[in-house]
Formats: structure tokens, sequence, C-alpha cells
């Protein structure tokens, strides 16, 4: 395995494992090459390679840091857990949608707005489905029957915003 991919796999691992977490700074180019033991080349291409998967943010003449959702684009670029791990979502019309997904979204925890995010607030959790209510006042299932009536995906808008079924 290259150098750079050798590094880029155990930076990711520590992001993905919460050693680094979101905003946190990666070493600079010259601190990362000694501590690695390899070039400065190396661990630029290696930064620039963690960069494109989404596990950091780098800016010009600033340190690299950890990318907000830099723990599930390292769990993708490992190859690991699934994409995205959603949580609260009991809507007959999201159901509809991740059966398509396959490994690529997996739900976790219990139904329910509050469970969702409350599991993101404890990092259990990378999204959380969030529950509307219907003009009956019933929540979003009214409204999931009636855009899903077909069975298939498809993007309808609601009151100015876009959603997928």
């Amino acid at each position: 395995m290259a150098r750079y991919l050798q590094v880029s796999s155990e930076v990711a691992g520590d992001v993905e494992s919460g050693a680094l977490g979101p905003g946190d700074e990666l070493p600079s180019v010259r601190e990362a090459a000694h501590r690695y033991q390899t070039t400065g080349s190396t661990i630029s291409r290696a930064y620039r390679h963690l960069a494109d998967a989404g596990v950091i943010d780098t800016g010009d003449r600033r340190r690299s840091r950890v990318a907000a959702g830099g723990a599930a684009a390292a769990r993708r670029m490992l190859g690991g857990e699934p994409a995205l791990r959603l949580a609260g979502s009991d809507d007959p019309g999201l159901d509809t949608v991740l059966r398509q997904t396959g490994p690529a979204v997996v739900t976790v925890g219990a139904g329910g707005s509050f469970h969702g995010l409350t599991r993101v607030w404890r990092g259990t959790a990378d999204a959380a489905a969030i529950h509307l209510r219907h003009r009956s006042g019933a929540h979003n299932s009214p409204y999931a029957r009636t855009s899903c009536a077909g069975g298939g995906p498809r993007s309808s808008t609601c009151g100015g915003a876009s959603t997928a079924c």
C-alpha cells in the first residue's frame, strides 16, 4: 500500500474513533512528516486524499481541520460502518426511500424527532429525521400517504420546501 494511503487510513481511523473530533486541527505538514517518518509531499498527498473524501477541511495557509461530517466520511472511506446513521425515523415516506438505499443508510434508535436529535447530540447518530405537522394537525403521515401513493421515490414541493418520498 502506498505510504500516503497508510497515513490517510491512520488519520481517518483517528477521526472515526473520535480521537479527532470535528474542528480539531491536524498537525502541520512538517510535524506530520516527522511523526509518520515520511516526506512532506507524502503528507500533502495524504491530506488531499482525506479532503477529497470529506474527512478534513483544508485551507490556504492554515492548518487542516477535521470536517463537520468527518466521522461519517471516515467510515465511508475506510469501508466500515454504513455511510450514514439516521435516527428518529418513523415516517412511512422516508422508510420508502430508505429501503432503496441498501447499506448506505441505517436507522438507529427509537423513532421521533426528540429521540433522533438526542442521538445526534450524544454522537450515536450522524443525522436525525425531523417530523413536520400536516395542516390537519397530524404528523406527516397524511402527506406521506398522499405524495407516495405511487410507491416510488419522487421529488415534490410542500410549502416551498423540497422533499423526497
